[in-house]
């Protein structure tokens, strides 16, 4: 959903944020949130990721003394997160075992590093699958050991995956494990691998007994914001909540956030989101590191790609994907010069689209840029946009 004055299309609803601020917020604004959503609380019609709030939801009331029909079918979901959860991280055990066993580095993202090291209770942030980082160099080998060990991809690794994705989902018939060889599909363009200074600072973790490796909590708050920022079919909600126990953990170092953030479209959309996690669920982030990133300005190819990466693009066949595929391109190869880019622009559509559907792309392109353009964004801060 848009927000007035906030950039992207990752922002929750009304009534999201109304069952957010009931999970999240402390005192008084607890019962508030929790009045005001009640009337036209239906927990039957909640899908995607406003179930996943339900077991923060739960806890939450309970801890401020409210007392509602309600909190024993919460109670189940919880039971439920915390059963899916054991299970997810005993697969989680299984392949990370394998990896380590080949001497292969291992990172643990998203959920499951979350909840062993923020959430503190599997219950209470529910995860589909296992998010295993290794580096880029060791990702062939990562996927070929996996497979070897009846970890089954769910498609082929085709060039398009290298150029385009940033992981594979693999499944060994009970637990499902996303193994990625980029933090972001738009966060990691080509070239040197940039998460070097992300494992740099790494931390230790202990997974079902198997020794691996965190995000530090700098780190960590970035990527729950980045991943959730990048628009695509699921609403994002959870970065809300994930970001909110990165930041009240207390061990976020802003100096090291503000340098990882660097400039540009990424700049802005932390801007976006550190300014929402103070105003609208009493985050407290400073206030001169949301100052400081709204200082930052924009290269040319930052405008250009910033309006697809964080909003909702229209589906309309090629002509629709063509936007977003472009956007990708342009930020995946965000080091590189202009006349190479362009260069290699033509292969990577045939490698997007195939062979057959490449000849599609040049009326696709006219179609799209014959487009009526909305107006330009107003963003705060001074970016130019």
């Amino acid at each position: 959903m848009n927000k007035p004055g906030l950039s992207g299309s990752f922002w929750p609803t009304p009534q999201e944020e109304l069952l957010l601020r009931a999970a999240l917020l402390d005192g008084e604004e607890v019962r508030e949130a929790w009045e005001t959503v009640r009337s036209s609380f239906a927990i039957d019609e909640h899908t995607g990721d406003s179930l996943r709030v339900m077991p923060m939801l739960h806890a939450n009331l309970r801890k401020h003394g409210i007392d509602d029909p309600v909190l024993p079918r919460l109670a189940g979901m919880t039971r439920r997160s915390w059963y899916l959860n054991q299970t997810m991280l005993h697969h989680a055990g299984e392949a990370l075992r394998i990896l380590d066993a080949e001497g292969i580095d291992t990172m643990v993202l998203k959920g499951t590093a979350l909840i062993e090291r923020y959430y503190k209770d599997a219950g209470l942030r529910e995860m589909r699958d296992v998010d295993i980082l290794v580096p880029r160099r060791q990702g062939p080998g990562a996927m070929q050991t996996l497979e070897r060990n009846g970890w089954v991809p769910a498609e082929p690794l085709t060039e398009k995956f290298r150029w385009v994705n940033h992981g594979m989902l693999l499944q060994n018939g009970k637990g499902k494990c996303d193994l990625h060889w980029r933090l972001l599909r738009e966060f990691d363009p080509p070239g040197p691998d940039p998460s070097v200074p992300y494992w740099e600072a790494s931390v230790p973790l202990t997974v079902s007994g198997v020794e691996t490796r965190a995000l530090c909590a700098s780190d960590q708050l970035l990527h729950s914001i980045l991943h959730g920022a990048c628009w695509d079919s699921v609403h994002h909600n959870r970065w809300i909540a994930d970001a909110t126990v990165v930041v009240r953990s207390g061990d976020v170092d802003w100096s090291r956030f503000l340098k990882r953030a660097g400039a540009g479209i990424w700049a802005a959309t932390l801007r976006d989101a550190l300014s929402y996690l103070r105003e609208s669920i009493r985050v407290a982030v400073p206030a001169e590191v949301v100052a400081d990133l709204g200082r930052r300005r924009f290269a040319p190819r930052d405008r250009l790609v910033r309006r697809y990466v964080s909003s909702r693009p229209s589906a309309e066949g090629i002509a629709g994907g063509f936007p977003l595929a472009w956007s990708r391109y342009v930020r995946l190869t965000a080091t590189w010069s202009v006349p190479r880019a362009a260069l290699h622009f033509p292969r990577y559509l045939r490698v997007v689209y195939g062979s057959s559907a490449f000849r599609k792309v040049p009326a696709a392109l006219s179609r799209w840029a014959g487009r009526p353009r909305r107006r330009p964004e107003t963003v705060r801060g001074g970016d130019g946009i």
